[in-house]
């Protein structure tokens, strides 16, 4: 086993988890300590002993969705691949294969169901409880926007489609990066419109998983003005409706 465990804010400091008693919280710091390379642990309920933990704390962060149990007794962290990043030097499979099978990974990194999978928890439609438990940060990633980007229009309405793109950019970016690219574009006078093509950045552009890369890496640094090729490629794209939905 690993010596060496990860864990994301977008889960330790979510609101879900936050709310959680103190004695389940930790449970969960040392469920995942324990758990292999794929985030499955054989004895939940010997580690839930060992620490003093109480039933109703495992029993949490189950109904909560932390944690997903199976008949066989085996347990897996949800949000294992969004805690961890998974090194293939270090990697070692679970061997909890049939477990493993019965899962599916989603998009933004976390564990769910397959619609047949004998899982304890599965007591709903996949669907709707995966939905119900979205623990995404989407207000605190409008909250920063407005606080940092104040050159820019508000966003008052966090729309479904708006959901998607974060949620998307938030598997390849931390809101630490999303922070620095806001800050960036906040004091970038090109991203605000001073360009020969009067256009101006906003917060359905600024949030997308490809232009948080051109910020980051400095595509608009270079006195806040783009290369005559650079900037005629842009031109194009932003007299375009940026289309979200087929990223």
């Amino acid at each position: 086993m690993a010596e060496k465990r990860m864990f994301s804010i977008l889960i330790t400091e979510s609101d879900a988890f936050l709310s959680l008693p103190f004695s389940t919280q930790a449970l969960y710091f040392h469920l995942n300590m324990y758990a292999d390379g794929d985030g499955f642990i054989n004895n939940p309920q010997k580690i839930k002993r060992m620490i003093g933990a109480s039933d109703e704390d495992l029993k949490l962060l189950i109904t909560k969705r932390f944690i997903l149990t199976f008949e066989s007794g085996v347990a897996v962290i949800k949000h294992w691949r969004i805690n961890n990043y998974i090194r293939k030097d270090t990697y070692k499979p679970t061997l909890y294969v049939d477990e493993f099978n019965q899962l599916i990974i989603k998009e933004n990194g976390a564990y769910t169901e397959k619609t047949n999978s004998p899982l304890q928890s599965n007591s709903e439609p996949v669907e709707k409880e995966d939905k119900e438990n979205d623990d995404m940060p989407y207000s605190e990633i409008k909250d920063l926007y407005n606080s940092i980007c104040k050159s820019y229009p508000k966003v008052k309405v966090l729309t479904e489609k708006r959901k998607k793109v974060i949620k998307k950019s938030l598997t390849i970016y931390s809101i630490d990066e999303l922070k620095k690219a806001f800050e960036i574009a906040e004091n970038n006078s090109f991203l605000k419109g001073d360009n020969k093509y009067k256009w101006s950045a906003d917060f359905d552009w600024l949030i997308n998983e490809n232009n948080i890369t051109k910020i980051l890496e400095g595509k608009f640094d270079k006195k806040n003005k783009l290369s005559d090729e650079m900037a005629e490629f842009y031109n194009m794209a932003f007299n375009q409706e940026y289309n979200y939905e087929n990223e």
